[in-house]
């Protein structure tokens, strides 16, 4: 039982921390691409990390904390699975159309070479990934137990992420 609780506490941790890094450098790789503050991909001399973004992320992080302990009610909405299923069916959706809403820039990749017919592979997997995930979308709609008792809060939920998401990109 002891190796049990070890394991349990080193798995926290470990996820803790995986996210920590993955966040904070996405906020750092947002900034150095000028599509957030550049401020976010300053890197500190003394430590040679990104302390702003860490910083950011850990701020956003006890607040979120000390929301699910004190307010509750806010988080039981917010149904995380249906928000990363629908990240990734809009992945799919930039694979579907970036040959042509970006031709230049897909022209240059190594990736215009693959086509079947004369339609890009990438639109295609697009596709393919945006049915995949749509349906995983529809499904975790359908299941209580993925999207919550009151789906319709979970679905406003998720659109005032993606709305500022959208907001903070402009």
């Amino acid at each position: 039982i002891i190796l049990m609780v070890v394991g349990l506490f080193a798995w926290g941790v470990t996820g803790v921390t995986a996210v920590g890094l993955v966040s904070s450098r996405i906020m750092f790789a947002a900034g150095f691409d000028r599509s957030l503050p550049t401020l976010l991909a300053k890197v500190s001399e003394r430590f040679h990390t990104p302390v702003t973004a860490v910083t950011i992320y850990m701020v956003l992080t006890e607040v979120g904390l000390v929301l699910s302990v004190y307010a509750g009610v806010i988080f039981e909405f917010l149904n995380i699975t249906l928000v990363l299923v629908s990240l990734y069916a809009f992945v799919g959706l930039a694979a579907l159309i970036l040959p042509f809403i970006r031709n230049q820039m897909y022209s240059n990749s190594i990736l215009a070479r693959y086509k079947l017919g004369k339609v890009p592979a990438i639109s295609l997997l697009g596709a393919a990934n945006l049915i995949f995930f749509g349906f995983l979308d529809y499904f975790s709609l359908l299941n209580p137990a993925v999207s919550g008792p009151d789906w319709t809060r979970s679905i406003g939920t998720l659109i005032g992420i993606f709305l500022l998401g959208v907001v903070s990109y402009f």
